[in-house]
């Protein structure tokens, strides 16, 4: 998954996994709170990628934490068009 040039998430499907950018305290916060369901991938560059397990979350999560993702490395003018609305 990527905006442009630039990765915000890789889909692992053999092992039904996907990597997402998030911020560092995000990723550390998301592998506190529920380590059966995500795990620490690498940081780089001031982010924290996560590797999440798609059994363990529910659509509507995976959704948002896909969006945040997707903020994370879209150029700010298009961010800010798109504002807070998840796509439909």
């Amino acid at each position: 998954m990527a905006v442009g040039n630039h990765t915000f998430g890789y889909l692992w499907e053999p092992t039904r996994t996907v990597g997402l950018k998030q911020t560092l305290a995000e990723q550390l916060a998301l592998v506190a709170e529920r380590p059966e369901t995500f795990e620490v991938q690498f940081t780089t560059g001031g982010f924290g990628w996560v590797v999440v397990r798609l059994e363990g979350v529910e659509r509507d999560e995976l959704a948002e934490l896909t969006f945040e993702a997707w903020r994370l490395t879209a150029p700010a003018a298009l961010v800010d068009r798109r504002g807070d609305r998840l796509p439909s």
